[in-house]
């Protein structure tokens, strides 16, 4: 494991580590550095930036890897978007601004 990493984070460390899924095919495939994505939690300049820069993705059923956080967010939604985007196994990095985080 290396350094960086805390003990028992895997999900934080997924740059390090291969995950496997399953492709159409099913055969397993697995997912690599260039694979992984981005995800945004911040305020509307930082997410806007992200987003317009590339990062952002919006899948068939509506999911995205970014949230848009206001004045009239709660922080009980912050905190589900959150711990979906560390369930998913296609996200390798979450981006969260410090006001948001404080």
């Amino acid at each position: 494991r290396p350094p960086s990493c805390p003990s028992g984070s895997r999900r934080q460390c997924n740059l390090f580590f291969s995950t496997p899924t399953t492709s159409a095919m099913g055969r397993k495939k697995f997912l690599n550095q260039t694979d992984m994505k981005v995800a945004v939690i911040g305020d509307e300049d930082t997410v806007t930036g992200f987003v317009l820069a590339g990062v952002g993705q919006r899948d068939g059923q509506g999911v995205t890897n970014f949230l848009t956080v206001d004045s009239k967010t709660k922080r009980r939604d912050v905190e589900e978007k959150f711990h979906e985007m560390a369930g998913r196994k296609d996200i390798g990095v979450i981006l969260i601004n410090q006001t948001i985080a404080e």
